[in-house]
């Protein structure tokens, strides 16, 4: 299975507003579950920059102050870290809480499209 077309397929998803905000769901589950309170407002603008900038906030936070809870986190989404490692030898020109960013969200939006997917909606 060719990676490259299953992130480039995928990246059709990012801007449809019902697709976002059942991620939005799975982020909050996710985190939620790792003991990281999220939420994310209801007047939220659906779109994928608005959960990347506020991931960025949230990814640091856990880098400076609770690195344990983030390798849960990561482990809880099913982030390796030899993915993790990867990326970020790939990504030079970008920081670390970014690339984690950038992990996270593209796992629980691929969560989501495969849910979708195997129910038959999309």
């Amino acid at each position: 299975m060719d990676v490259n077309r299953i992130n480039s397929e995928i990246i059709k998803y990012r801007d449809k507003e019902d697709i976002l905000k059942k991620t939005a769901g799975q982020i909050v589950k996710d985190f939620n579950h790792c003991g990281i309170q999220l939420t994310f407002p209801d007047n939220l603008k659906w779109i994928y920059s608005v959960f990347y900038d506020q991931l960025v906030r949230i990814i640091r936070n856990l880098m400076d102050e609770n690195r344990p809870n983030l390798y849960n986190l990561l482990y809880r989404i099913d982030i390796s870290e030899k993915t993790v490692v990867k990326r970020t030898e790939d990504s030079l020109d970008k920081m670390l809480e970014e690339v984690i960013t950038e992990l996270i969200l593209e796992r629980e939006l691929k969560k989501v499209i495969l849910r979708e997917h195997f129910s038959g909606r999309i």
